[in-house]
């Protein structure tokens, strides 16, 4: 999988966000989008979803992906796991998860044992609206929930934002197992400890535009660039 992304611009109503971003996933890579907050990432991902008003050229594996509605992007095997999480509060986890499941099974691909067994806190819960569980817990589900689509990426907004520690290992080592079972991650994070971690490359976005994109061994390597566009 190789998303291609060229002049991507995007909009609010008269709020012109997004100005002419490009950037490259590739397989398998975790890529982490850094910046400071309201500069434009959390609208980079619901733009390369169709949740807002657009215009650009994304690229799937070659094919364009831009001119389609959401559903579409989704069974092309793109994931959103947004900020607020989005779980059903009123359905069960089993239920949440079954959602996310309408691919079917997948050859090789994650199912509900998989996650269920991977996470005994949610296999015990299964039963239990999902309202009710903590945040940490909500946000296992809600990337649980997307890994059943078995997507080729998956744009995961700040998994970590608000967990307890113990929380914040499980969804470190579930992004990284996600990687390694094949599917690319695009990875919002404001925790650079987590993100420097686990992405082999940094974007830096700052004003809708991206001003800086290397590996993640050359961004640790310039200081400045930390410095002049995330440092508050």
């Amino acid at each position: 999988m190789t998303l291609v992304v060229s002049g991507l611009h995007a909009w609010y109503g008269h709020s012109h966000v997004l100005q002419g971003v490009d950037f490259e996933v590739g397989p398998g890579e975790i890529v982490a989008l850094l910046g400071r907050n309201g500069v434009g990432r959390s609208t980079t991902l619901k733009a390369l979803m169709g949740d807002v008003e657009r215009r650009g050229r994304v690229l799937l594996d070659g094919a364009r992906i831009d001119r389609l509605d959401p559903h579409q992007v989704v069974r092309r095997g793109l994931a959103y796991v947004p900020e607020d999480r989005q779980v059903f509060p009123t359905l069960t986890v089993e239920q949440n998860l079954d959602l996310g499941n309408w691919r079917g099974r997948a050859e090789g691909g994650w199912t509900k044992p998989d996650v269920l067994s991977r996470f005994p806190r949610l296999a015990e819960r299964a039963k239990v609206p999902a309202g009710a569980l903590s945040g940490g817990e909500q946000q296992l589900l809600s990337m649980c929930r997307s890994l059943l689509s078995n997507p080729r990426l998956m744009l995961i907004d700040e998994p970590t934002e608000g967990l307890a520690p113990a929380m914040v290992t499980q969804v470190k080592e579930l992004i990284v197992e996600i990687a390694a079972r094949g599917c690319a991650v695009l990875l919002v994070e404001q925790k650079l400890t987590i993100a420097l971690k686990i992405a082999s490359r940094v974007l830096v976005m700052v004003h809708g535009q991206m001003v800086f994109q290397d590996s993640t061994a050359a961004f640790i390597a310039a200081p400045e660039i930390r410095r002049r566009y995330l440092e508050v």
